[in-house]
């Protein structure tokens, strides 16, 4: 089954992370390996970003750092606007 991913490395380290917690490890080398049997890309700086970013999640994991927050929504996500008009 083929995957369409985005090109952003951060998103694409995080997903992979979300899929598969148990594959990836501290080692640059082996998550390198790991990246090039789940992505399918021909570009291999994509590649190495993600591994680098996996790598770099799975280190601040280990050290008990915080790694991502979720998202909650306040309800208001439109754009605020000041209660006064402006002047011309």
């Amino acid at each position: 089954m083929e995957r369409n991913y985005s090109s952003d490395p951060r998103n694409l380290a995080k997903e992979l992370l979300k899929m598969f917690p148990d594959t990836f490890g501290n080692a640059f080398g082996d998550n390198k390996s790991s990246v090039g049997k789940f992505l399918v890309t021909d570009s291999k700086a994509l590649r190495n970003e993600v591994a680098g970013q996996i790598t770099r999640l799975k280190g601040r994991e280990a050290s008990g750092q915080l790694v991502s927050v979720p998202y909650v929504s306040s309800g208001n996500e439109g754009r605020r606007r000041r209660g006064r008009t402006r002047r011309r």
